[in-house]
């Protein structure tokens, strides 16, 4: 068995992830995709009462917040980069 010493550090992709902070922008999104759903469900089915089959509309909020929490993590993340890619370049110059 080897040491702890011999044993490589963490993999290159898991220390950007890190760094991009993808699990807190994760979770960020799927809070504001579910908010988002829940909003969007309340203002256009429960307040005017439509009638329509629930799995239906419920299926449809799915693939709303799931959507909306896809492309919210892609903004951040995205957001992250730019910062981190900034902040980098501010510290070589120096």
């Amino acid at each position: 068995m080897s040491s702890s010493s011999d044993r490589p550090g963490r993999p290159p992709v898991t220390r950007l992830l890190e760094a991009l902070e993808v699990k807190r922008n994760a979770v960020i999104s799927l809070v504001v995709g579910i908010a988002f759903t829940v909003a969007v469900f309340l203002f256009f089915v429960v307040i005017p009462g439509v009638d329509q089959q629930l799995t239906y509309l419920i299926a449809l909020g799915f693939v709303l917040a799931t959507t909306t929490a896809g492309t919210v993590l892609i903004v951040l993340t995205v957001y992250q980069t730019i910062v981190l890619s900034r902040t980098l370049e501010d510290g070589e110059e120096m």
